[in-house]
């Protein structure tokens, strides 16, 4: 039996702004897997995916510390409906 193992995103299903490209195509990715597993079933070739999400590493800490706004500003921007953002 060989397996496909397909590498997708929790941002498809929850992007951020400015990763329009990025979580089109993790989504594509995760809508591809369940009809190429289909198609490739009757071969014995099993196609699955994965999402893995954020790991919390000291790197990725330090650097969400430096270049994002604190977590009261995506809380107050996630309040408000886009038509009240200037």
């Amino acid at each position: 039996v060989s397996i496909i193992v397909n590498t997708t995103s929790i941002t498809r299903n929850a992007g951020q702004a400015g990763q329009i490209a990025y979580a089109a195509s993790k989504g594509g990715v995760a809508a591809l897997t369940l009809p190429m597993a289909r198609d490739l079933a009757p071969y014995g070739v099993r196609v699955v995916a994965i999402a893995p999400g954020v790991f919390r590493k000291r790197l990725l800490i330090t650097l969400s510390s430096l270049l994002l706004p604190p977590p009261s500003f995506h809380h107050k921007r996630s309040l408000t409906s886009p038509s009240q953002h200037t």
